[in-house]
């Protein structure tokens, strides 16, 4: 690995200890600390499914909606202090 690399990520705790991303041809899914998250195409939007076992529905590409529920995970692991996730309405 890179040293600088290493040396940024290194000087990060991580909040969560495994995360799993999948992304198929019509399906995005990922898992992390036992919290199971599945995107997939509906009509001309997406259904997903989240941890506490709910199922919505967007009229956004099933990707960039699975976008919107990983990316802050990743923004938050600079403050381990904040709630590792946040509900997107």
């Amino acid at each position: 690995m890179n040293r600088p690399i290493k040396a940024v990520v290194d000087s990060h705790p991580p909040f969560f200890e495994k995360i799993n991303i999948c992304v198929l041809g019509n399906s995005t899914f990922w898992n992390l600390n036992k919290k199971f998250f599945d995107f997939f195409p509906n009509g001309k939007g997406c259904k997903f499914f989240l941890p506490d076992k709910t199922t919505r529905k967007s009229k956004e590409c099933y990707i960039k909606k699975s976008l919107e529920y990983l990316t802050p995970l990743f923004k938050n692991s600079q403050n381990p202090s904040a709630p590792f996730f946040t509900s997107i309405a």
